[in-house]
């Protein structure tokens, strides 16, 4: 088997596994049920307060398979609500190969792919109810379609680049980082370019 495509497939398949097999058999821990609870209130009421500042509305994705569990307190309830967690993942995975394929080949995508999808700590964070992995996400995805828009400064790629922006800042609110960052990126395009007219856009 030598297309990269394919051996991404098998290490997206491989990184649930690793995922799934930590995180199916474990309790909650300390802080899940409170970023479940979060989710649980939108998605019964609709009521978008936080009763603390660490918890996101993007939790809302777990409550959905633990309110179809029967939302009973148990190890199966629990693995339903941690399911949408690696898809997350998942994406950030497929975002880093198709952020590197274009640049530095098929072959060199798969491998910076393997380290996201094979990080011990990336793993575990993806079987919990937290908004870390959501948080990793969207940083990520923002730096791509930022880097992208302005490669190509189009209005889509700007629309696009600020929706994802935006929804990174509401997944985590360490998100906020992502200002030096793309003021960073930004910094070094128009080296490359040799223009400010990048960060004029």
């Amino acid at each position: 088997m030598r297309d990269p495509k394919r051996l991404l497939t098998v290490l997206m398949l491989v990184c649930v596994a690793l995922v799934w097999s930590t995180s199916w058999h474990l309790s909650s821990t300390y802080d899940e049920p409170q970023h479940l609870q979060m989710g649980l209130q939108i998605l019964r009421s609709g009521d978008l307060s936080r009763f603390d500042n660490s918890k996101m509305p993007i939790t809302v994705f777990n409550a959905i398979p633990w309110h179809l569990a029967g939302s009973r307190e148990s190890i199966g309830s629990w693995f339903l609500a941690r399911v949408p967690q690696v898809g997350w993942l998942l994406g950030t995975v497929w975002i880093v190969f198709a952020w590197v394929r274009p640049h530095h080949g098929a072959w060199a995508a798969l491998g910076a792919a393997a380290l996201v999808a094979l990080d011990p700590n990336l793993v575990a964070h993806a079987g919990l109810v937290t908004t870390d992995a959501p948080c990793v996400f969207f940083v990520v995805a923002s730096c791509f379609t930022w880097a992208k828009a302005l490669e190509r400064p189009t209005r889509r790629n700007h629309v696009i680049a600020g929706i994802v922006f935006g929804l990174a800042q509401a997944a985590k609110f360490t998100a906020v980082f992502l200002v030096p960052i793309q003021l960073l990126i930004a910094a070094v395009t128009c080296t490359r370019a040799r223009s400010l007219r990048p960060l004029r856009h």
